[in-house]
């Protein structure tokens, strides 16, 4: 670089001219970029997140931009920020979203430091919010465990059979009713204790 230097007041002298070696040097970042986020998943109604999306310079201090832009991953096109994703320089904030939110989404964030080459960088997640669960309560009917024995009894005898607590298969007491049909001539059934009775001197031979 030549430094030429001019007398105004005497234009007829002789101008001196110097050299100067002149060394610009300008900070490289050693690795401009953003985090790698996993696709995060959110229901309607969910609370809000924070995703922190800062870009490291180091070990420059360069004046830095971040950009947003989110991507309809049904169509591929590039929509208006939605109203529960709020840009906030490097940070996103994620409200709760509710049904109008509901579809999958790619969150491309860049930024830029303005250095002489104004270099940019860029990165993506996906975002899918989905409807409220649906809570499905499967209810199984128990099954009896009941251990009745066969029993005889002989004209004018009478006996006494006691059904003992009559248990569900998931460990429930269940109600139990007898019907006695034509038996109700000679036999009786108590449903508190749950005993059934013959008596003797009601069953003829008939019975």
């Amino acid at each position: 670089m030549t430094v030429k230097m001019e007398l105004s007041a005497y234009p007829t002298s002789i101008p001196a001219e110097f050299t100067i070696g002149l060394v610009y040097r300008e900070c490289f970042p050693f690795g401009f970029g953003g985090p790698i986020v996993e696709p995060l998943e959110m229901s309607v109604g969910e609370k809000g997140l924070e995703v922190d999306m800062f870009f490291d310079q180091f070990p420059c201090t360069w004046e830095q931009e971040y950009f947003v832009e989110i991507v309809d991953k049904k169509t591929g096109a590039i929509i208006q920020v939605p109203a529960f994703i709020t840009p906030d320089g490097e940070v996103i904030l994620i409200d709760t979203p509710d049904n109008r939110d509901i579809g999958s989404y790619e969150i491309r964030v860049c930024s830029t430091i303005y250095n002489f080459l104004n270099t940019t960088s860029c990165t993506s997640f996906d975002l899918v919010v989905i409807p409220v669960p649906e809570v499905i309560i499967w209810s199984v009917e128990p099954e009896f465990m009941v251990n009745l024995e066969d029993k005889r009894v002989k004209v004018g005898e009478s006996l006494t059979y006691s059904l003992g607590n009559i248990m569900g298969s998931y460990g429930y007491l269940m109600d139990v009713s007898l019907i006695l049909a034509d038996a109700f001539r000679f036999s009786t059934y108590d449903e508190d204790l749950n005993i059934f009775k013959v008596v003797g001197n009601m069953v003829s031979r008939e019975d």
